[in-house]
């Protein structure tokens, strides 16, 4: 942009400028062509398969962490359990 005699920040507002005018473009072509496919039959996705995949990770790692810790809480309780039962007899003399 020198060589055109223009300041850096001219420059950047030329720059950006043609970007948003592109980006524009693409976003009309973009919606023109889903009305297009919706028009010939296509079935809009709602949400990807990755979001579903992974919401269902989620849910399942939180089932899991569920079972996890109460698997943990009954192993205190059942050592704890134990530990109770058997005390330790010394003999008197």
């Amino acid at each position: 942009m020198k060589k055109e005699g223009k300041s850096r920040s001219e420059a950047y507002k030329i720059a950006l400028t043609k970007f948003y005018e592109r980006r524009a473009a693409e976003e009309l072509e973009q919606h023109i062509a889903a009305q297009e496919a919706l028009s010939y039959g296509a079935v809009p996705f709602h949400k990807p398969q990755v979001d579903e995949t992974l919401r269902y990770e989620k849910k399942m790692l939180k089932e899991s962490e569920g079972i996890i810790t109460r698997r943990a809480e009954l192993r205190q309780s059942g050592a704890a359990a134990t530990e109770k039962s058997f005390t330790v007899v010394t003999p008197t003399a």
